[in-house]
């Protein structure tokens, strides 16, 4: 799966990716950015075919990717007009986690971060730091107010969205001037 994986990111192929195995109906599309061992960044597209910020996934948690179908044909239709907003450079410094965080950061974007498979937004706020073993975000709850500083194992984060319409949408009041 990591071979295809890296050869759809390389052609930037649109691909629907299936992570839940609770729920099969369920899938995320978009075109894959960058691929590692580890993790692999989607360039997310609403059903809409509008742009949908990233999302972070693990590699292992892919269990099925579908391309060029009815589906994803739409979304290449739809993406004749989309803006240079996706043309987001992650690099691989060191890897494609951490050059994930590094441009979280550097953009302030809002988060929302999903815990041990747990199929839910378990913690929405901004990334203030991170190392190898966890990062911290100053959450967000659902009204835009700065909530809890948390700390999270990074072995135990599913995926993460980033800058997504659900992130956006408390972005303005999610940034705090007296942090």
């Amino acid at each position: 799966m990591l071979e295809t994986l890296k050869a759809y990111a390389e052609a930037q192929t649109i691909v629907s990716v299936y992570t839940n195995e609770q729920d099969t109906s369920e899938y995320d599309c978009g075109v894959l950015n960058v691929v590692d061992e580890e993790w692999a960044i989607l360039n997310s597209v609403a059903p809409q075919g509008i742009y949908d910020g990233y999302r972070l996934l693990r590699t292992d948690d892919i269990y099925r990717i579908d391309a060029y179908g009815p589906y994803e044909d739409k979304i290449r239709y739809y993406a004749r007009s989309w803006p240079e907003k996706h043309a987001v450079d992650f690099g691989t410094s060191p890897d494609v986690l951490h050059g994930f965080f590094n441009v979280c950061i550097q953009k302030g974007w809002l988060l929302s971060v999903e815990l041990a498979n747990s199929g839910e937004r378990d913690v929405t706020g901004i990334l203030k730091d991170y190392t190898w073993e966890s990062v911290t975000l100053r959450g967000v709850d659902n009204y835009g107010h700065k909530d809890s500083l948390s700390t999270l194992l990074t072995e135990r984060i599913t995926n993460i969205d980033a800058d997504s319409l659900y992130c956006r949408a408390r972005l303005y009041a999610a940034r705090p001037e007296d942090d």
